[in-house]
């Protein structure tokens, strides 16, 4: 259950190429894996969703222009705490490779949390895995 949330200030929708960001931050917990090379995050498990804000306010507006990217991973209890830095070493990576040129050309702050949910703590339901599933 990797559920990705990308919060972003709504000045930067122009820019942000957010459909690239997505599909690439899918690839990287796809690609996170054991030490023993299984993968950590259920493919069919993993949604990732990009929400803009239009009513912000960054460094008290003193910064014309000023954005911000938060992106919080939110999954089950059982990841090793070596698996979960790899994960937000790749995941924050990716970020920062995608906004680097916004980076350098304007007020922009990047962050990234993870967070787990203690058992009991979700319920779903879900048919992805099956239809995933090569025979």
């Amino acid at each position: 259950m990797p559920h990705l949330t990308i919060e972003y200030s709504g000045n930067l929708r122009d820019q942000a190429d957010m459909p690239v960001l997505m599909r690439r931050l899918s690839e990287v917990l796809i690609a996170e894996k054991t030490a023993d090379g299984k993968q950590i995050y259920p493919t069919g498990g993993i949604r990732v969703r990009a929400i803009p804000y239009e009513d912000y306010c960054i460094a008290a507006d003193q910064i014309p222009d000023a954005g911000f990217v938060h992106t919080t991973l939110r999954i089950g209890p059982g990841r090793t705490p070596t698996e979960l830095k790899s994960t937000g070493d790749h995941l924050f990576e990716a970020v920062s490779k995608h906004f680097a040129d916004l980076f350098e050309h304007r007020g922009l702050s990047l962050s990234l949390a993870i967070s787990e949910f203690p058992p009991p703590g979700t319920w779903k339901q879900n048919n992805l895995h099956r239809l995933l599933k090569k025979d």
